[in-house]
């Protein structure tokens, strides 16, 4: 897959709306993935409103890295990171 520029799609569900984007990374070595979810009003729950995905492999491809940054509709914020190593 060859990404140059933005790419974007909305998702539907319901009332409930995501909007996801993906692009290559500032330094060209991983690609950013952009999701915003939108719900109705009447939702009380905590929730995430916002994640940023991104995948990044190590230069001799040996290792993925994933790193997820979670913002909440309460203002909490997450990070999450995954790393796959080849044997």
């Amino acid at each position: 897959m060859k990404i140059d520029s933005t790419a974007e799609i909305e998702i539907s569900e319901g009332d409930n709306k995501t909007k996801v984007s993906m692009k290559l990374a500032a330094d060209k070595e991983g690609l950013i993935e952009t999701r915003i979810y939108t719900y109705p009003e009447e939702q009380t729950a905590v929730v995430a409103t916002k994640k940023i995905r991104t995948w990044t492999l190590s230069s001799d491809k040996k290792v993925l890295t994933i790193t997820d940054q979670i913002q909440a509709s309460n203002g909490d914020n997450y990070v999450m990171m995954l790393v796959y190593e080849r044997q």
